[in-house]
């Protein structure tokens, strides 16, 4: 056996061991599921549900009428518009719930805002936290089983968040929505099956209030992810719900598309800077749960994994011809088989009603776009997958010398680029094309020079305490600000 025979094997090895995670969990979730009682006319915790929102006027209607829906007595709603430039906060106002406006210039993007919101709610702490996104709507009694369950485990709960193709959905956003199945309710219901963790997708997550305050990082959370690894190592376990049901339809732009896309490739960075550490930390603290959450991380989006057989097994191919052998080329041709094989019953059994069969057919397609998109993260990963255009712009203004500041894109400017990015991605969708990367010099914003726009970042640069601000349901402001910074 050569040396490159050799390497083969090794690396066919290497990516059989996310392919066998991903079986396993695949046919763990056709084996029963455990009685999981609990009492709807119980009583429930004090909640709160916080909703962050960034110029998510035009779906946040419809989210507020489902959560007041499933909303008992001892809920409440908390509304949190992170630097909105549209009508975010009249519509929060019209549905009756409190609505918390933060626009604190440093501060832009979803893990900020939900730690203003949890010091919003310090003076009065509730028992329990939910975070649905602005584009979901809830089943019933949702709200009520993840609290009921967060607050008895004392550890995170996720609920069974999924995507819902559109009657016009073209068939790439239906296998889309089959890929977000899978992850969500196939993977997670085995793990939860298996009595494992799994991981927080945010959306629906409902955790007790101590333990949220426990992952904040300084001003902000870490990401969904990341939120799940490290409310673990701190032994709170995160724990599938998956009778409650958040779903969101599949948007082909606007900020919701934005939000997805950006959590993607946020999943692939901490799969490559996370899942080893995690495993480790599990072999050190001998905790197989921690062993089984890191190596579920380690599984890649299965478009990407998919992607990853083929080529390896293309370059055994050669090499076999060349006469290293195809030990590695029949070692991945088998793990390239399970896969598609527990794609098949994992759609047989969860997803044939809601998922057509004739869309299936756009698997192949779907998987070479998505590769098109995550392959150049894995030559060269950022440092930090977090940073959104807000991010970005956050950075830009902390920067003291005023030239950088005349150079600041204006926010409206910034989040228009970033949704016509998605747009152009939802485009190629919306026509099953392959999209294109925008040019490097494309991506980077451009100073608009509106006065206006540069009027209130000097105005908001040059305030200390006044950047949040409770909005009360009649929609009055009260100009006494706490010393959080809030208005109340």
């Amino acid at each position: 056996m050569g040396l490159m025979a050799i390497i083969l094997t090794v690396v066919a090895f290497v990516l059989l061991i996310p392919v066998t995670v991903f079986v396993i969990e695949c046919v763990a979730a056709l084996l029963p599921e455990r009685a999981h009682p609990w009492d709807p006319y119980g009583a429930s915790p004090k909640t709160v549900v916080l909703v962050p929102a960034h110029n998510d006027g035009a779906t946040l209607g419809a989210t507020l009428e489902s959560l007041k829906a499933a909303c008992t007595e001892s809920f409440s709603i908390l509304v949190i518009a992170d630097h909105c430039t549209d009508d975010t906060v009249e519509v929060a106002k019209a549905a009756g719930v409190e609505c918390l406006v933060h626009d604190t210039p440093e501060q832009r993007g979803r893990g900020y805002a939900l730690v203003r919101g949890l010091e919003h709610l310090s003076a009065a702490p509730p028992d329990v936290v939910i975070v649905v996104d602005a584009d979901s709507r809830v089943s019933e009694n949702a709200l009520k089983l993840l609290a009921q369950k967060a607050v008895t485990t004392d550890r995170p709960v996720q609920a069974d968040y999924l995507l819902q193709p559109n009657e016009d959905s073209t068939p790439l956003a239906v296998v889309s929505a089959l890929a977000v199945l899978i992850k969500n309710r196939v993977r997670s219901g085995g793990l939860r099956r298996l009595g494992l963790p799994c991981q927080l997708t945010g959306n629906g997550a409902a955790f007790p209030y101590g333990v949220l305050k426990k992952a904040s990082v300084g001003d902000r959370l870490p990401d969904d992810i990341l939120l799940g690894v490290e409310l673990a190592k701190l032994g709170h376990l995160p724990l599938s719900c998956t009778e409650a049901e958040v779903t969101s339809r599949i948007e082909q732009e606007g900020p919701a598309f934005e939000r997805r896309r950006r959590a993607e490739r946020g999943a692939l960075a901490h799969m490559l800077q996370h899942a080893p550490l995690l495993i480790k930390d599990g072999f050190v603290k001998r905790s197989p749960k921690l062993v089984a959450m890191g190596l579920d991380l380690f599984v890649p989006p299965l478009a990407l994994m998919v992607l990853l057989l083929v080529s390896v097994m293309a370059l055994s191919v050669v090499d076999g011809i060349l006469g290293g052998g195809f030990g590695a080329f029949r070692m991945l041709l088998n793990g390239l088989i399970a896969v598609f094989i527990a794609v098949g019953v994992s759609w047989f059994a969860y997803g044939r009603a809601s998922i057509p069969f004739d869309d299936l057919t756009a698997i192949p397609r779907y998987i070479w776009w998505k590769g098109q998109k995550f392959l150049p993260f894995v030559k060269d990963p950022p440092a930090n997958f977090e940073k959104t255009p807000r991010a970005k712009l956050a950075e830009a203004t902390r920067k003291d010398d005023a030239p950088a500041k005349e150079a600041e894109p204006p926010l409206a400017e910034a989040s228009t680029e970033a949704v016509a990015d998605a747009a152009a991605d939802a485009a190629a969708i919306a026509t099953d094309d392959e999209p294109s990367a925008p040019a490097e010099d494309e991506k980077k914003p451009k100073d608009s020079g509106d006065p206006v726009m540069k009027a209130s970042g000097a105005a908001m640069s040059g305030t200390t305490g006044e950047d949040s601000t409770t909005v009360s349901t009649n929609g009055e402001s009260n100009a006494k600000v706490n010393q959080d910074g809030f208005r109340s």
